[in-house]
């Protein structure tokens, strides 16, 4: 093997790890997402395990505006 081949291994591992981190991320944040159906969360499980980077993005898209949209519990009167 080439020298040069070595030369990438460093940037491989780190892709290797932010890839890993982001679809476990995901998969913990649709996990404990009690506003999604379960039907549904299966669906965006298996587009997050098919498609590990192009899935959690759009995940994380959508719960972040569906998040913003809800009332922040300090400001509902009991």
């Amino acid at each position: 093997m080439p020298v040069e081949y070595l030369m990438w291994a460093p940037f491989m591992v780190l892709s290797l790890i932010l890839y890993v981190t982001l679809a476990a991320a995901a998969l913990f944040s649709l996990a404990s997402s009690s506003w999604v159906p379960v039907s549904s969360r299966r669906a965006w499980m298996v587009g997050v395990v098919l498609f590990p980077v192009l899935g959690a993005v759009l995940w994380f898209a959508v719960s972040h505006r569906r998040t913003a949209a809800l009332p922040a519990e300090d400001d509902q009167v009991a």
